[in-house]
């Protein structure tokens, strides 16, 4: 049985007396608000805190809790993660806890900071990072986004249930990834699925009404079509997706790619098919 905690208190705690129990422990270095918790909440708003800890004695990262009734999500971050962003030259590079730290940096609001690291970091490091999206990790989302939709194709014309179910199953993260890579694909920053639909809904209206036409489309086949359209117009800036019986390759993890590998990968595999030979 996994263990949880049951901490009553916490649920009755408004946010700026959880802040202050957290500048109370020697262990929290930093404080950052995030989402709609630095500005103004809705009713069904939750609460984003990014906690910064010196020396955490255990590798935390996401925590879940409850504070003053709203449901709290909690990212831990240690004081190491922020140190190394200054040897970091593009975003790219970075790890999740690296990406996690700039995010907070560039988008969340500091409400602590004992020894001023969090505003040193900043106000120096942040400024020498390449943050522009590009080379191996956009290749990597375009084959994923290609490979998702080619598989999706083969099962929408099944009449097998278990592969219609399956479908439906599938449609549910390929169209978010559809829509996270949209993001990637144009070096914008993903802050997040709410925030994501108001940028759409005020800056590209067809990739938004195809998003809310295939969210609320309950036909399997219609939502289908909604989905390969989007997977077109999220690839459109590094060219779309691949056409009918094209061949698609991607690498194993870690390996480092650019323009030529992918050429040099397409050229070896037509040589070991006997591409050009007589059949």
């Amino acid at each position: 049985m996994f263990e949880y905690s049951v901490i009553p208190e916490l649920s009755n705690l408004t946010l700026e007396a959880f802040i202050e129990r957290l500048k109370a422990s020697a262990e929290v270095d930093g404080i950052v608000l995030l989402g709609t918790t630095k500005g103004s909440l809705a009713d069904s708003s939750d609460h984003d805190i990014g906690i910064v800890l010196t020396n955490p004695p255990i590798p935390l990262w996401v925590g879940l809790t409850s504070l003053d009734g709203r449901l709290t999500d909690l990212i831990f971050l240690g004081t190491s993660v922020f140190e190394s962003l200054s040897s970091l030259e593009s975003a790219q590079d970075s790890a999740p806890a690296r990406a996690m730290a700039i995010r907070m940096l560039m988008s969340g609001a500091v409400v602590f900071d004992r020894r001023g690291l969090l505003h040193k970091v900043a106000d120096q490091a942040l400024q020498s990072i390449d943050f522009r999206t590009g080379g191996p990790k956009l290749y990597h989302y375009w084959f994923k986004v290609n490979y998702d939709r080619l598989q999706n194709a083969r099962m929408v014309s099944s009449e097998d249930p278990d592969y219609r179910h399956a479908l439906a199953l599938r449609l549910a993260y390929s169209v978010l990834e559809a829509v996270v890579h949209y993001f990637d694909f144009r070096g914008l920053e993903w802050l997040g699925e709410k925030n994501a639909l108001r940028y759409l809904r005020e800056n590209d209206r067809k990739f938004y009404r195809t998003l809310v036409d295939c969210l609320s489309q309950t036909d399997l086949d219609e939502k289908f079509k909604l989905y390969e359209e989007l997977a077109e117009l999220s690839t459109e800036p590094v060219g779309g997706l691949a056409p009918a019986g094209a061949t698609i390759l991607e690498f194993q993890e870690g390996y480092e790619i650019d323009a030529e590998t992918v050429s040099q990968a397409h050229a070896y595999f037509k040589e070991i098919v006997g591409h050009g030979k007589p059949g």
